[in-house]
């Protein structure tokens, strides 16, 4: 039988058990009637049912299975029943014309890309019971202002938001524990974010390509900055890192063309460059905004305008500096001893960061 020009369909009340992708590829199916029956229904059930843009879903249903409406471009919207508990991997990819989705409370497990390029959709409030947003779940959400996160949240998955660039801000609770890498990668409108106290780690490219960002808090916790953290960040002015901070990629402020103030509290530890200079043995500029004096030698020192030689200690993965300082508002200087460790950050300049191990000469 050629299911593909089946328009409408009504499954009787003796039907228990629908099996996997029974509707799938039904191009021309724009409406269907579930009955109160059904207590067992599989995956992919509906998906590339490309004109399906009403579905009525029986109370018995309790698992919303594994792309069960991926790619229904013409659904707009969708009453899940109260007693869903789980939205399968991909349930509702590339669902274009969905713009909004109420989601039950009893909602405990959402799947990897289960709302990924639904590229109409505006807003979504999680339920209570979520602890884990999977990879690229709202991935490519185009058109998504704004999501309400529950205080139970503790995991963001790797590009759970990557490309949502309407979204203008996002509340991150201090039960978050892990950020994935590229989560917020290519939200370019979003204004400003806090890392919660709970983050230890900012992953790779984690606010990548965020090119409205203008204000970054970080938390006292934060040990590790990742490669391309905040690459793209063109609006960002400055940004301050934390004492405990003791890894920073040196590409992880690349292309900030705006950021030339970098301040940083006394470091308790040590920052190290987690990989080496992509040039050993080149001149550059480097930025200078600091708080400097010769009263407080342990300050933080980022230069600017001024051209120094770098040398490779060959025998570890810092690097050893000849320079001088100036203090903020003043021609006034003061050479720098030659031992102190540091790391640095690769950007359209070099921003040295930068402990000062010695008193000034």
């Amino acid at each position: 039988m050629d299911w593909t020009s089946l328009r409408y369909i009504k499954i009787p009340d003796t039907v228990t058990i629908i099996n996997n992708a029974v509707f799938l590829g039904c191009e021309s199916l724009t409406s269907v009637t579930l009955p109160q029956t059904i207590t067992n229904i599989g995956n992919e059930i509906f998906s590339q049912c490309r004109s399906l843009n009403s579905v009525t879903l029986p109370p018995t249903i309790n698992n919303i299975g594994n792309e069960f409406f991926s790619a229904c471009e013409s659904l707009t919207s969708i009453t899940l029943p109260s007693t869903t508990t789980t939205i399968g991997d991909y349930a509702f990819h590339g669902c274009s014309a969905l713009t909004s989705i109420a989601l039950p409370t009893t909602i405990r497990t959402i799947g990897d890309a289960a709302f990924s390029d639904c590229s109409s959709l505006t807003s979504v409030t999680l339920p209570p019971n979520i602890t884990n947003i999977g990879n690229t779940v709202f991935s490519g959400c185009s058109n998504l202002i704004s999501i309400t996160l529950p205080s139970t949240i503790t995991t963001i998955g790797n590009r759970a938001f990557q490309g949502c660039q309407s979204l203008t801000s996002i509340a991150l609770s201090s039960t978050i524990r892990t950020i994935g890498d590229h989560a917020f990668h290519g939200c370019s409108a979003l204004l400003s974010i806090t890392v919660p106290p709970t983050i230890t780690h900012i992953g790779n490219a984690v606010f990548s390509g965020c090119s409205a960002l203008t204000s970054v808090t970080l938390p006292l916790t934060l040990s590790t900055i990742g490669e391309r953290a905040f690459q793209g960040c063109e609006s960002l002015p400055s940004i301050h890192l934390p004492k405990n901070l003791a890894t920073v990629s040196y590409t992880a402020f690349d292309q900030c063309s705006k950021l030339c103030i970098i301040t940083a509290s006394v470091f308790s530890t040590t920052i190290t460059l987690d990989t080496t200079s992509p040039d050993d043995g080149w001149f550059t500029k480097f930025l200078i905004e600091a708080s400097f004096s010769p009263e407080n030698p342990n300050d933080i020192l980022c230069t600017r305008s001024r051209r120094y030689k770098k040398r490779r200690n060959k025998n570890t993965n810092y690097y050893k500096w000849d320079a001088w300082a100036w203090t903020s508002g003043s021609d006034a200087r003061y050479p720098l001893r030659q031992s102190r460790e540091c790391g640095f950050i690769w950007n359209r300049y070099l921003l040295l960061i930068c402990r000062l191990w010695d008193e000034i000469k």
